[in-house]
């Protein structure tokens, strides 16, 4: 694993440098596109860094509610960088709520937005796994296999890099060789990029250690994936014919 990179006198904590990148070129892209499709990417960015930053925020104030007891008698901790004092499920709920009102109140909250999004999602999801794999984190089963790595004690599926990999695949698909027809319906991109991601996760999380994470003989991760997989897919399937149908001709 790579849990820090140096550059010259600087040692990064690499995990937290590739989700900076990964936000930041996921933004980046996610304007230039927007801007390509005569769109105001104004609107866009303001929604997703308005978004990161109050899902930043939100999540260290679910932590700190959650462990109120922790900071007693040491309450400057609270303004601490560490991320291990971040509450990643009340952060991504608050980011979504602050999300949706600035949608909302740029009368942006569409399915189109969402389609605007996907190539930030897609180099954001990248960067996790690849910040997940510096970190050693989410690591697999013992296997015999060639390609296996050397982690906590054992020969082991590189689960994270076959995350990575296929999350490439995804962005390949639906932002670099983005479809210029028209006749898609809004809400088809993003719900594709769903459909594909809760896909992979589905089948390679069957080679991760599930660890404590196990209800009733169900991996949860990979129950959870597969649950978003088959709702979105009935979204796509009922959407789709839809917006078809109702298009003028």
């Amino acid at each position: 694993m790579l849990p820090v990179i140096n550059l010259g006198p600087l040692s990064l904590p690499a995990p937290q440098f590739i989700l900076l990148v990964g936000i930041w070129l996921g933004s980046f892209l996610a304007e230039k596109q927007a801007q390509k499709s005569g769109d105001n990417p104004e609107i866009l960015v303001k929604i997703i860094w308005g978004s990161i930053f109050a899902g930043l925020l939100g999540a260290r104030l679910s932590f700190i509610i959650r462990n109120a007891g922790a900071f007693t008698g040491q309450w400057k901790s609270v303004l601490s960088i560490n991320p291990a004092l971040l509450d990643p499920a009340g952060g991504v709920l608050i980011a979504i709520a602050i999300g949706y009102y600035l949608a909302a109140k740029a009368n942006q909250a569409n399915w189109s937005l969402l389609d605007k999004m996907v190539p930030f999602a897609a180099i954001l999801a990248s960067a996790i796994f690849l910040a997940n794999f510096t970190a050693g984190t989410g690591f697999g089963t013992l296997t015999d296999l060639p390609w296996g790595i050397e982690l906590w004690g054992g020969q082991r599926h590189p689960v994270q890099l076959y995350f990575f990999v296929s999350s490439l695949v995804v962005l390949y698909l639906l932002v670099v060789m983005k479809q210029s027809r028209t006749d898609n319906p809004a809400g088809s991109r993003i719900l594709r990029f769903i459909i594909y991601t809760s896909g992979y996760i589905t089948f390679f999380s069957s080679f991760q250690d599930p660890g404590n994470l196990v209800i009733s003989g169900f991996r949860v991760i990979q129950l959870s994936s597969w649950i978003v997989l088959f709702l979105s897919i009935i979204f796509y399937c009922n959407r789709i014919p839809k917006e078809v149908n109702h298009a003028p001709s």
